[in-house]
C-alpha cells in the first residue's frame, strides 16, 4: 500500500509539467591556445549540466520524495543532456582570451515532459525495493598506535669538488710559452633519514577519544547530500564493540551476528562499518609539520533478512597534515571518512542502489 501512495503522490507532481525556461551562466576555462570548436561544444555542455541542477534545485525544493526519484537517473540523463536540455538564446557569449575562459550566459529550455518519462520509469522500478531504502546505519571506529615514532624523511646531500691547477711549459723549439690546465673532480654523497612503513601486526592499538561525533557528522553530510538518512549505529550497539574493532583486524562472528540482528530488527536496510587505524608519525619534508598516515576501510551492507556485503572501499592509506600531532590525526581521519563515505556512495550507486 504504501509503494502505490507514492507513485500517486509523483505522478501528481509531475503530470501538469511543460517546457521550463530559465536563465543560467556558466564559466568555461579552455588549454587550448585559442577556442577550438571541441572547447565551445564542451562549454555549452557544462551550461546544460549547470540549467539542470538550477532547474531541479528551484523544481524539487521541498519535495524530497521527487528528488530522490531524479537522482537515480541522474547521472543518466546528464550523459543525455541534449536530450533534455536546448539553449533557445545566448545573452552573452564572450571569449577572455587572456584567461582563456568562455564566459557563457544563456536562455535554457527543460523539455519536462522527457524528465517525467524517464524518472517515472526509474521510479516504478525503484518502488519494488525496500520502502525505507533512505536510511543507513553508520558506525565508525577510529584507532591509534599507542607508540608512534618520529621519522625524519629521506635526504639525499650531493657534493661535488673541482680543483684545477696551471702550469706554465717553455717549448725547446721555439722557446713559446704555453699554459697546461689539470682538473680533477670529486664527489660525495650522503643519505640520512627514511622510515620504514609499520605492519598491523607490530602495533598495539588504542582508542582515539572526542572526536566519535565529527566523524559521524561529516560521514552523514555526504550521504545525506546523496538522499540517505544516516542514523548513528553507536545508539543502539553495544560500546563493547569498538574494542574488539580497534584491538583486531576482524570482528568475531558472534559480534557481526549482533550487529546484523540488531539493524535487522531496527528495520534499517543498509549498514555501513569503518575501521580507522592511524599507524605511523613523520615529518613532512616540504612544511617540516607533523604527518600523520592511517590505514582505512569500509564495508557496505545491505540488511532484510539478511546482511550481505555489496561494496567494499579499502584498505586504502591516507595521509594529512597539521600544526600539531593531534591535529594532523584529525585532518587524516575526516580525510579518510569523507573519501570512504563518497567511494561508498558511488558504489551504491553504480549497482542502483540510492
Amino acid at each position: 500500500m504504501k509503494n502505490f501512495i507514492l507513485i500517486i503522490a509523483f505522478l501528481f507532481t509531475f503530470q501538469f509539467l511543460h517546457a521550463y525556461e530559465i536563465k543560467v551562466s556558466s564559466s568555461y576555462k579552455y588549454n587550448s591556445w585559442s577556442l577550438t570548436d571541441d572547447d565551445r561544444n564542451t562549454a555549452v555542455t557544462e551550461l546544460k549540466k549547470a540549467a539542470l541542477k538550477k532547474y531541479t534545485n528551484e523544481k524539487f525544493s521541498g519535495n524530497k520524495s521527487a528528488y530522490r526519484e531524479f537522482k537515480k537517473v541522474e547521472a543518466q540523463i546528464q550523459s543525455n543532456i541534449d536530450d533534455y536540455v536546448n539553449v533557445i538564446s545566448y545573452l552573452v557569449d564572450d571569449n577572455d582570451k587572456k584567461n582563456k575562459t568562455l564566459n557563457l550566459t544563456a536562455k535554457v529550455e527543460i523539455l519536462e515532459m522527457d524528465l517525467e518519462y524517464i524518472i517515472f520509469d526509474s521510479s516504478a522500478i525503484g518502488n519494488a525495493m525496500p520502502s525505507e531504502i533512505s536510511e543507513i546505519a553508520i558506525f565508525t571506529v577510529a584507532a591509534k598506535a599507542k607508540k608512534l615514532n618520529v621519522f625524519d624523511p629521506k635526504k639525499t646531500a650531493v657534493e661535488k669538488i673541482s680543483t684545477e691547477t696551471y702550469n706554465s711549459e717553455i717549448s725547446q723549439v721555439d722557446n713559446t710559452g704555453a699554459e697546461v690546465t689539470t682538473s680533477s673532480e670529486s664527489t660525495d654523497i650522503s643519505q640520512s633519514g627514511g622510515s620504514t612503513e609499520f605492519k598491523s601486526s607490530e602495533l598495539e592499538y588504542g582508542p582515539i577519544q572526542g572526536l566519535d561525533e565529527q566523524l559521524f557528522a561529516k560521514s552523514a553530510q555526504i550521504f545525506n547530500d546523496n538522499m540517505f538518512e544516516p542514523i548513528d549505529a553507536s545508539q543502539f550497539l553495544d560500546s563493547s564493540i569498538s574494542e574488539e574493532y580497534i584491538t583486531g583486524d576482524s570482528l568475531s562472528r558472534d559480534t557481526k551476528n549482533y550487529i546484523y540482528k540488531t539493524v535487522i530488527d531496527y528495520e534499517i536496510p543498509f549498514l555501513i562499518l569503518s575501521k580507522l587505524k592511524v599507524d605511523s608519525l613523520a615529518t613532512d619534508p616540504d612544511t617540516g609539520m607533523p604527518m600523520i598516515s592511517l590505514i582505512a576501510i569500509t564495508e557496505v551492507y545491505e540488511c532484510e533478512r539478511f546482511c550481505k556485503s555489496i561494496a567494499t572501499v579499502g584498505p586504502e592509506r591516507r595521509q594529512a597534515i597539521g600544526n600539531n600531532e593531534n591535529e594532523a590525526i584529525t585532518n587524516a581521519l575526516i580525510l579518510a571518512v569523507e573519501s570512504s563515505s563518497q567511494q561508498s556512495v558511488d558504489m551504491m550507486n553504480a549497482k542502483g542502489v540510492r
